[in-house]
């Protein structure tokens, strides 16, 4: 039966009940979840180095495309066998402990399309690598020319990860790069003014919880996606200022933008609904809670003039 096996997840739990000999007879699996638990007391991940059959079996599963991990710890040897995973489309893990060798390793993952790595954790080695080996780690993952999606979400909480170590990245995808999402990523002022003139392509783009004001350069890049049709920048108080909404107004391709939590005034949502949903736009989803000056009555006043948008 296990030899039919196109789709697996196994958690802690169910690692116990499959023998490393049954779990190898999985040879047809086109997609594979593993990974660990959560601590119910207190909310948070429970670390668990993932047992070594995960891993000593990978080579075996060529049919596979999908990997999944959440919640591991990922040594040198995990890294080794993602390595060989060459045939891949899919890879993410998520909330896990992994070191530099696991992003050099996913250099090998040629014909990939989609890598997420959320909430990446140190590996916790002692001493910090220096910046310039942390850097070569990440531009190996140049070799990725055929990603369409990248999602790094929340890899702030790794004191080694800064957006810059993306560029080698995006410029080799170039236009072929859609979906880009840097949720809680960017810090210092300048990273968009060199990440985004490479994504040409980028129809979605995260910058949610941006911890630093975006610069003039900054705001040019962002304004000059002429395909970007989805955009959240959710809870980016208080850069969301007249410069931020005067960039904004030139996306005259958007469907959709994400405002909430933020400082933005009713002068500043009616200039961008006008622009983004009046002739020509295409706006049709503008998320505004939690911004003081556009709640009651405001809304429902900008919701009755412009009726076909989603407020």
């Amino acid at each position: 039966m296990l030899k039919q096996l196109r789709s697996l997840k196994v958690n802690r739990t169910s690692s116990r009940l499959l023998s490393v000999a049954a779990i190898s007879q999985a040879t047809a699996l086109t997609h594979l979840v593993a990974g660990g638990d959560w601590d119910a007391e207190r909310h948070v991940p429970q670390h668990r180095r993932v047992p070594s059959w995960h891993f000593s079996h990978l080579s075996s599963m060529q049919q596979l495309r999908s990997l999944e991990l959440h919640i591991c710890s990922l040594d040198s040897k995990a890294a080794a066998a993602v390595a060989q995973l060459t045939q891949l489309t899919s890879c993410g893990m998520y909330d896990s402990v992994l070191g530099l060798d696991m992003i050099a390793a996913l250099s090998n993952c040629g014909s990939l399309v989609e890598l997420k790595i959320r909430g990446m954790q140190c590996a916790l080695s002692g001493v910090s690598p220096a910046p310039a080996v942390i850097a070569a780690a990440w531009a190996h993952l140049s070799r990725l020319t055929a990603l369409e999606t990248l999602d790094v979400t929340g890899c702030s909480s790794n004191a080694e990860f800064d957006a810059g170590l993306l560029l080698p990245l995006v410029e080799a995808c170039g236009s072929r790069l859609r979906v880009l999402l840097l949720d809680a990523c960017v810090k210092q002022q300048g990273e968009l003014a060199e990440l985004l003139p490479a994504c040409t392509g980028l129809t979605a783009l995260d910058l949610s919880h941006s911890s630093c004001s975006f610069s003039a350069d900054d705001l040019s890049a962002l304004a000059g996606l002429s395909r970007l049709a989805k955009l959240q920048l959710h809870c980016c108080k208080p850069m969301l200022r007249d410069d931020v909404v005067a960039a904004l107004v030139q996306l005259r391709q958007l469907q959709q933008l994400d405002l909430r939590d933020n400082d933005l005034s009713l002068a500043g949502a009616r200039a961008l609904l006008v622009a983004l949903a009046g002739a020509g736009g295409q706006l049709t989803e503008l998320r505004m809670g939690g911004n003081f000056d556009v709640t009651g009555r405001a809304k429902v006043q900008l919701a009755r003039e412009f009726v076909h948008v989603a407020l």
